[in-house]
């Protein structure tokens, strides 16, 4: 089921409450342009059954509950009560101050800029996006120009080396110009043959690809199953 509108879409249950279920993969919500709100009149639970529970946030972290606060930011861990702040542990250490790094996911930025180019297309935007991407491109090229400058030497090279060869006998007397070019002939059928892999050097490397992207699907697939 794919749904789609340009403005909005709203889903009210007014009796039996409201359930969304995914048999396999995750389920992701994401507010590409604006906040994220969760309202309840009674209780809320986040529970991770079988792994971990990160909260992340890029600027601050507050949690508020009964007049007491807890805000956590670059600025430090700042607690804030009017009643009692009991701490209990087998053991208390304090260590010297670390800087922790986070990565945040990046939100499809590029979707929206073809609507909003002033809000979702600005120069530190693209420039985060692109940078990888551009830097990926440039060694991609930069291999092709390499192996390009060694396909046209080879090729240069592998036409010289029989005269290089017999050349040596060609000035002594020895062999005569006929056999020299029934020498010549011979080694380029051979030389013809074994060109088959550099000619074909782009299809052969795609799949070669093709394979190994299917081998880490299988592997993942084989993996998902044994965790379940």
């Amino acid at each position: 089921l794919i749904a789609h509108a340009s403005d909005k879409i709203s889903l009210f249950a007014a009796q039996d409450g409201l359930r969304a279920y995914a048999g396999k993969g995750k389920v992701e919500i994401q507010a590409q342009g604006d906040a994220l709100d969760v309202i309840a009149r009674k209780g809320i639970q986040i529970i991770s059954t079988e792994e971990q529970i990160e909260i992340k946030a890029n600027k601050k972290i507050v949690l508020t509950a009964g007049g007491s606060q807890i805000e956590i930011s670059g600025t430090g861990v700042l607690p804030t009560t009017a009643g009692k702040f009991e701490s209990k542990a087998g053991q208390h250490q304090f260590l010297d101050g670390a800087k922790v790094n986070m990565s945040l996911p990046i939100l499809k930025e590029l979707v929206f800029a073809e609507d909003n180019r002033k809000n979702y297309a600005k120069s530190e935007t693209m420039l985060e996006l692109f940078t990888g991407l551009k830097l990926n491109y440039r060694k991609l090229f930069l291999h092709y120009g390499y192996f390009n400058i060694w396909l046209i030497l080879f090729e240069q090279m592998i036409v010289i080396l029989p005269f290089l060869v017999i050349a040596p006998g060609l000035f002594a007397g020895v062999i005569s110009l006929g056999i020299i070019m029934q020498v010549n002939n011979a080694f380029d059928q051979v030389r013809s043959s074994f060109s088959i892999f550099i000619t074909n050097w782009t299809t052969i490397t795609q799949l070669r690809s093709i394979y190994k992207r299917l081998n880490e699907f299988e592997v993942n697939i084989n993996y998902r199953r044994r965790k379940q």
